[in-house]
């Protein structure tokens, strides 16, 4: 292993799968995890192979969820996940991997727009079958405003965990409406970590109701470990 995966994996407790860090001692077999925006599913596969839990996928392009490769733990929707159910619009584009996006938040071109299904954060939760997520991994291209605007707060605290990659890296005027988010998080009893340094790509928020994280460990969390973790980033980039 090399010094800045090392770095990068210096506290167990806090894992990364695709950018998404998460409090790993929390999840088991019996752990229930949505991955929304889930692409190829990659995120779950990870989680199903390392903790046993129950993963619900959510990737409305067709290419990505043709893609998803079939697994006893994993359950696969093709929906995207926004404020609304019902039908979206998205532009889609070419990056190293298919993605699409809600809104027009940077300069990628789009190669084309679809009409896919969208739901709710509560509409996904009816789709899964489940009364609550230990895990919610957000990755839904500038969604995530609208999903967090129409999500109720009962919903939002039965979650024990949430991991966001908020889009201000590529639009910074998208930035308040992250610390609106941030905020109403707080009210309602979530500590968030953030481990990207300039923008939010990488927020965890631990619901202090179903983890118990102690204060120490939050500070440990939020300034050692992102240090380390952005010393690795630096090592990776240079090397």
């Amino acid at each position: 292993m090399s010094l800045s995966q090392r770095l990068r994996g210096f506290d167990s407790r806090l894992a990364e799968i695709q950018s998404h860090t998460f409090y790993a001692p929390a999840l088991g077999p019996q752990s229930v995890i949505a991955d929304l925006g889930a692409s190829t599913a990659g995120f779950s596969q990870e989680i199903a192979a390392r903790f046993g839990s129950r993963c619900f996928a959510a990737e409305p392009l067709p290419d990505n969820f043709r893609r998803i490769t079939a697994h006893p733990r994993i359950t696969a929707f093709p929906v995207a996940l926004s404020g609304t159910d019902g039908r979206i619009a998205l532009g889609v584009r070419n990056t190293f991997h298919t993605s699409a996006s809600f809104g027009s938040y940077d300069s990628l071109p789009e190669r084309d727009r679809i009409e896919v299904d969208s739901v709710t954060l509560e509409g996904f939760q009816r789709l899964a079958g489940v009364p609550r997520f230990d895990l919610v991994k957000l990755d839904i291209e500038g969604a995530e405003f609208p999903l967090f605007n129409a999500v109720k707060d009962e919903t939002l605290t039965s979650i024990g965990q949430i991991t966001v990659e908020f889009h201000d890296f590529l639009d910074p005027a998208l930035s308040p409406g992250v610390q609106d988010i941030i905020r109403r998080l707080e009210g309602l009893g979530f500590t968030a970590l953030r481990f990207t340094r300039h923008h939010h790509g990488d927020m965890l928020f631990l619901n202090r109701r179903h983890i118990d994280v102690g204060a120490a460990e939050v500070l440990w969390f939020r300034h050692a470990v992102k240090t380390l973790r952005g010393v690795g980033r630096l090592i990776e980039r240079f090397a």
